[in-house]
């Protein structure tokens, strides 16, 4: 079973926050899933394309309208402009990435999650690698609610 998601279900961005959310509703929504059907044999993968040369960043940041805003948060409103935007495009090639589903569609044991292009990588392991920096910070608070064994 192939389900298309993104690198959002891990990460977040500016202005991105809704979809985000869905996002990383279809990664919890997966994972659990994936381990129950294994059993059987049903293999389960969640591909996560990265940034790819279509028109869909500047379409929806078309649909932003910057009247909208608050002032203070008009640079995170404009965030999405600016990803559209962006000098050279996106790195993803959309007809790669499909040749990718393809290949994917017949392997005997599946990655639970597939992260398409280089960015979406990238981005994953920069948002995992703090999310496992900032517990480590605060491990004396994070130790003290443990409970104590009786002498």
């Amino acid at each position: 079973m192939l389900q298309t998601g993104s690198p959002a279900g891990q990460i977040g961005a500016p202005g991105m926050s809704a979809h985000a959310a869905g996002e990383h509703a279809l990664e919890g929504l997966s994972a659990s899933p994936a381990a129950e059907l294994t059993p059987p044999g049903i293999r389960t993968t969640t591909v996560e394309p990265g940034a790819a040369r279509t028109d869909f960043r500047a379409n929806w940041a078309s649909r932003l309208s910057s009247s909208a805003a608050l002032t203070d948060c008009l640079p995170v409103h404009e965030a999405p402009a600016r990803s559209a935007g962006a000098v050279g495009g996106p790195a993803g090639d959309p007809a790669r990435m499909a040749q990718a589903l393809v290949v994917l569609a017949d392997m005997p044991s599946p990655p639970l999650r597939l992260p398409l292009g280089g960015d979406a990588l990238t981005g994953i392991g920069n948002a995992r690698s703090g999310q496992l920096e900032e517990p480590r910070r605060f491990v004396t608070l994070r130790i003290s609610t443990d409970h104590t064994k009786a002498i």
